[in-house]
């Protein structure tokens, strides 16, 4: 085996702007209920309203669950 080229790491550091726990989670698509609520094995999520939207009853949404089983 011969040496390396160059001294140090090969590898870069990860950009500040990328979402590592989104990116490496288990997404799984849903439709909000009539009463704002999202469920996932068992869990039942409420979403708040927002200034852009009263309700998000009938949207589609991306649910992303980690690999530490968090929502």
């Amino acid at each position: 085996m011969r040496p390396a080229a160059t001294e140090g790491s090969a590898y870069r550091p990860v950009p500040a702007r990328l979402a590592l726990l989104t990116i490496f989670s288990f997404q799984y698509g849903r439709i909000v209920a009539n009463d704002n609520t999202v469920s996932y094995d068992k869990t039942v999520v409420q979403i708040p309203a927002s200034p852009e939207r009263s309700s998000y009853a009938k949207a589609k949404t991306l649910l992303c669950v980690g690999v530490d089983g968090s929502l």
